[in-house]
């Protein structure tokens, strides 16, 4: 699902959206809201790079259910954000992200590493990327950032917030 502009409504009920790589939901441009209805909703990338739902910097999406028995699972692959920002190797390092907006749902986001060993969080920022603002009202959050490290040295990125640079060590 791609959106460039608009204030569009995205339904999901039940709904299993997975893609090997790049972004399940791709908010380049907009201001969505996503409704999720049921308790069986899963956004996944499982292989390459990408977030789950990734949210261009300057723009902002709506995540809301009925109520918590609406959930969703959010999963980022290659440096992907849960929600959130991207790290990637095209040279377009989207490592930040837009606004965030969660009400009336539980949402369980993860994000991942990427193969340079750059983390993104659940909600936010991959690598040393900025966020908008994240707001969550109303919401059962089950958020878990990328850990990763190479001998002696470990580190991760934030469950909510900011990633990490695997190659300058920010955060």
């Amino acid at each position: 699902i791609k959106v460039t502009g608009g204030i569009p409504d995205i339904n999901l009920e039940n709904a299993q959206i997975s893609v090997s790589s790049g972004h399940a939901i791709d908010i380049q441009g907009g201001n969505p809201t996503i409704h999720v209805r049921g308790k069986d909703n899963q956004v996944t990338v499982s292989k390459g790079e990408g977030a789950g739902i990734y949210v261009a910097e300057n723009h902002t999406v709506t995540i809301t259910g009925n109520s918590h028995e609406d959930a969703i699972t959010v999963t980022g692959g290659g440096g992907g954000a849960g929600i959130g920002g991207q790290w990637d190797t095209s040279g377009a390092l989207r490592c930040s992200c837009g606004n965030i907006n969660i009400s009336n749902v539980t949402i369980t986001a993860k994000g991942s590493m990427s193969g340079f060993g750059d983390c993104a969080s659940g909600i936010g920022a991959a690598g040393g990327g900025t966020v908008g603002s994240i707001s969550i009202s109303n919401a059962i959050v089950y958020a878990e950032g990328a850990f990763g490290g190479w001998d002696i040295y470990s580190y991760s990125s934030a469950a909510i917030g900011g990633g990490y640079d695997g190659l300058s060590g920010s955060e």
